[in-house]
């Protein structure tokens, strides 16, 4: 504009014409007065942004955009692009032009579907605004994202035909069978039929009759699922369903046992999505986050740093019950992904079974199976550890794989269900 402006201003005195000095003289007035409006309206205009920033599967979420215009002037028009994530929105930009007037705001909702379990991120959002001639306009761009994460699907326990609970361990019992003899509870008065050397002698000397060692009980409701989320652990066609579906397995089983009063924990070699390093500090609550404003005449240009998510190991989550622990489950299982890498599942299995009481359960969930596997599921009935496994596998030789399993002492269920993998693509 302003070379185009320099040509009629030469123009115009190469003629001597004062009309049209005169009328480039009110458009370059009329150009720097928008400029200037425009400037001035950007200081004052506010985006705030509220969002549920968790989800069940299934379940849809309101976002709520709000645009401020704090200042004394209006805003002609006011153009705004929402980029949300295309696993839960189609299309995935929300678009909207509207006026606002001196200290007026106005409010933009959209709905998001938590149809894909993840760690989905709404933004960045952008708005431009111009003045009523179109001789000036301003974009700016509040870079700040904000995240929602979708809990995986929770199987319906008939169309996923869990095991029987007593296959998962011990259930409740009033009457203690057995004793753990590196935890001590006290003593109590010896009665005809305990061991022999289970008699604590400083204390029979002490009150002068036979005083026995009184040990925690062995039998234990703990479960812990291993979850294998290394992408060659899988025979599926399609990885990524397979996993996913596996995924969903996983927190229907944890669901289930947390529901019967039961300890369960997690452990899986997949990786954890995490925000950017700059964000992993805001508090995911449900409240109005101030988006910072842009820096003036902010755009979007190659120069701008590039936004990337990080990534880590998962963390194994020790063995709890109740609701908070069922969460924190969730949490790790809407988060992770599989690995290219990462620890395989038999050294996982031996490692972190070492811990585990005398009478636990440990539920594998794996995309197909092999002697290794059969051979570390073997070493852990031998130590006393009960073993459900999971198969999710399209067409697995069930009688061949049924047969090895019993031969070891591992229950096992084959997990794969064309109804159930459709729901998870969609």
């Amino acid at each position: 504009m302003r070379i185009g402006a320099a040509l009629l201003l030469i123009l115009a005195a190469y003629y001597r014409s004062g009309p049209l000095f005169f009328a480039v003289g009110v458009a370059l007035l009329l150009a720097v007065g928008a400029q200037f409006w425009l400037r001035v309206i950007g200081r004052e205009f506010q985006v705030g942004r509220i969002l549920e920033p968790r989800l069940f599967f299934g379940e849809a979420a309101t976002v709520r955009l709000t645009f401020a215009n704090r200042s004394t002037l209006p805003i002609p028009w006011l153009e705004i692009h929402e980029s949300m994530p295309a696993a839960l929105a189609l299309p995935n930009v929300l678009s909207r032009v509207m006026h606002l007037a001196p200290q007026q705001h106005a409010t933009v909702t959209y709905t998001l579907h938590g149809r894909r379990r993840g760690f989905h991120a709404v933004g960045p959002l952008t708005a431009t605004m111009g003045d009523v001639f179109g001789l000036a306009r301003r974009e700016l761009r509040f870079a700040a994202r904000q995240h929602l994460l979708v809990y995986p699907r929770i199987l319906p326990v008939d169309e996923l035909r869990l095991p029987a609970l007593a296959m998962f361990g011990v259930v409740r019992s009033r009457r203690q069978l057995l004793g753990d003899p590196s935890r001590l509870a006290g003593v109590r008065q010896y009665v005809p039929g305990d061991p022999l050397h289970d008699i604590h002698w400083p204390a029979t000397a002490a009150t002068g009759t036979l005083q026995v060692k009184h040990y925690q009980p062995a039998t234990t409701h703990q479960a812990v699922i291993f979850l294998d989320l290394q992408r060659a652990g899988y025979s599926a066609p399609d990885v990524l369903s397979a996993a996913e579906f596996a995924i969903s397995v996983a927190a229907t089983i944890a669901s289930r046992l947390i529901e019967q009063r039961q300890e369960v924990g997690l452990v899986t070699n997949g990786q954890v999505i995490l925000p950017p390093v700059e964000e992993q500090g805001a508090t995911p609550e449900w409240d109005e986050l101030r988006l910072p404003a842009a820096a003036p005449d902010a755009h979007i240009g190659p120069t701008e740093p590039a936004y990337s998510e990080t990534t880590r190991a998962s963390a194994p989550i020790g063995p709890a019950r109740g609701r908070a622990q069922l969460m924190r489950v969730l949490e790790v299982l809407a988060r992770v992904e599989p690995h290219e890498q990462g620890e395989s599942l038999i050294r996982l299995l031996l490692q972190r079974t070492v811990a585990l009481p005398w009478g636990s359960t440990v539920v594998v969930i794996a995309g197909a199976t092999s002697e290794e596997l059969f051979l570390a599921l073997h070493k852990l009935r031998q130590v006393g550890l009960l073993v459900v496994l999971f198969l999710v596998e399209p067409h697995p030789d069930v009688a061949a794989v049924e047969a090895r399993a019993r031969a070891v002492g591992v229950t096992l269920q084959v997990a794969w269900r064309d109804a159930d993998m459709q729901a998870v693509r969609a």
